[in-house]
């Protein structure tokens, strides 16, 4: 698995449900929620200072890249694991948790970041 040194913080971080059946996993039609680079920042800061960031870099991994061919690191905990750590964190935004909760209601059972590589 790929670090947090492994992708650029200095980007917008892209944040969107999916949903596992058995081995395969399927975005979740929303809209996305986006992370500032500082709002990234912040958030990873946090993930390390609380001991937290194994939820992002256990599944860290190069899976995709977006339309326009940038190179992307995406995480994918769970819903429930990610659930858990955000709401020990000051740095996620209050509407990011309006969107948490639509997902889960919604059948979301993973959170997927999309990081740019570096």
């Amino acid at each position: 698995m790929a670090t947090m040194n492994n992708v650029k913080l200095d980007k917008a971080v892209e944040i969107y449900p999916s949903k596992t059946v058995g081995n395969i996993s399927t975005s979740l039609e929303v809209k996305s929620f986006w992370l500032t680079p500082e709002q990234a920042q912040a958030f990873v800061k946090e993930l390390v200072d609380l001991g937290c960031i194994k939820l992002i870099e256990e599944t860290l991994q190069g899976l995709s890249k977006r339309t326009d061919g940038t190179p992307l690191k995406t995480a994918f905990p769970t819903l429930i694991e990610f659930e858990v750590v955000a709401k020990k964190v000051t740095s996620l935004p209050s509407e990011f948790f309006v969107n948490l909760q639509e997902w889960s209601t919604q059948g979301a059972t993973e959170v997927n970041l999309d990081f740019e590589e570096k």
